[in-house]
């Protein structure tokens, strides 16, 4: 992978997605030459706060670990996202197995649960409109065992 700037970055992913790159106002951009581009922001109140991934660009691994550093020191319980890749390989991306699949007010939901006993929950979105491929809302559960009520 080359070193970019962020414009680059911005660029790049601008051209390959088809999507305008546009951060929230209340959203954190963090920066690195080599791995890119991470947005966030926190969602909820104190006891059920998440981390929201707007935008990751370049290195998926090391921004997939990193929002989890934040997500630690902002106390949160959760970190969400939007998964636009195939739904089983992004499970297995995060060293998870699908646990429970089932159809819940028609949409596709999954429970996943990775080695260190982390929950996740995936929720069919609908189809991209750039690419046609299936999308999901991706939550995971920081501690092991916490999960949602299903």
């Amino acid at each position: 992978m080359n070193f970019r700037t962020k414009d680059e970055w911005i660029k790049w992913y601008e051209e390959k997605s088809g999507d305008s790159f546009v951060v929230k106002g209340n959203a954190a951009l963090y920066f690195h030459a080599k791995r890119g581009i991470m947005v966030c922001r926190l969602s909820g109140d104190s006891q059920e706060s998440m981390l929201v991934v707007d935008y990751v660009i370049g290195d998926g691994k090391f921004w997939y670990d990193f929002a989890e550093i934040i997500a630690d020191m902002w106390n949160c319980r959760c970190v969400g996202t939007i998964c636009t890749r195939h739904i089983e390989a992004y499970i297995r991306f995060w060293n998870g197995r699908i646990v429970k699949k089932w159809v819940q007010e028609g949409q596709k939901r999954f429970l996943a649960k990775d080695r260190r006993g982390r929950y996740g929950v995936l929720t069919y979105r609908g189809k991209d409109d750039n690419t046609g491929k299936d999308t999901y809302f991706a939550t995971l559960y920081l501690k092991p065992g916490d999960k949602p009520n299903l």
